[in-house]
């Protein structure tokens, strides 16, 4: 029944998970744990799979702390909700977010928005997918993907803009660009003359010469975005492993 329960953990009402117990959620119908309102992940350790969507909030899910993992067939983190324009946010300000979606990273009918917490991404689509726009004002973000060249790391209908935080997202060539220029933070967009491999390493040089960030992919790429406090105007190198792949200007 399409509106009958469709999680492992389902609720027509907000569903909200705090204290310091560990909680597995396996959903092997449909999504790991759904809610036609909010959901509120304040605490504890949880482990979600899923056959379709990890986590989905009808209004909006909202990450404060804890520790989450998901492993989904589908989207990982999702909201749905179209006819109210002030609904559908995601958004994580705490905790340590690490998620594994055959689809999208991030799904969400409005804004998306990182202020805080430890994120990790594995999309095999978009990193983040919003029908609005993607904020960034603190904490730290890692996007591995897409793995199709039909996708982007970020896929925003009104933009990206960055503020605050630390991002670094990997993916191909072919359809991703970098932060808007409405940000109040520099950020560093360099494109590959050719794909390069899975399980390499990308690091960053600044004007100095003195590495600032490095991270071991999982999976072919060829774009780099990079963004974070310390950054500032100058020519940056863009090496995997040990092969310099270019500079890249941050104006």
């Amino acid at each position: 029944n399409v509106n009958g329960p469709n999680a492992a953990l389902y609720s027509e009402e907000d569903i909200t998970i705090e204290g310091s117990g560990n909680l597995k959620v396996t959903g092997k119908y449909a999504d790991g744990i759904a809610s036609k309102n909010d959901i509120y992940i304040k605490q504890g350790t949880l482990q979600v799979e899923a056959m379709d969507d990890g986590i989905r909030g009808k209004d909006g899910i909202e990450i404060s702390g804890g520790t989450v993992n998901i492993v989904s067939e589908s989207h990982a983190l999702k909201t749905t909700e179209t006819t109210d324009t002030s609904k559908g946010m995601v958004q994580i300000s705490g905790g340590t977010v690490t998620m594994d979606a055959t689809g999208d990273g991030i799904h969400a009918t409005n804004q998306i928005k990182v202020s805080g917490g430890n994120t990790y991404i594995d999309a095999k689509n978009e990193g983040l997918d919003s029908d609005s726009s993607f904020v960034m004002t603190g904490g730290t973000l890692v996007i591995d993907g897409p793995k199709s060249l039909n996708h982007k790391i970020i896929d925003c209908t009104k933009g990206a803009t960055i503020h605050g935080g630390t991002f670094f997202g990997v993916g191909s060539n072919t359809m991703t660009s970098g932060f808007g220029s409405g940000s109040g933070q520099k950020s560093l967009f360099y494109k590959a003359i050719s794909e390069q491999q899975t399980d390499t390493t990308v690091k960053i040089y600044n004007p100095s010469g003195t590495e600032i960030y490095s991270h071991k992919v999982t999976r072919k790429y060829q774009c780099v975005m990079y963004s974070a406090p310390n950054l500032s105007a100058g020519n940056y190198t863009v090496y995997c492993n040990a092969t310099k792949l270019g500079t890249c200007n941050v104006g």
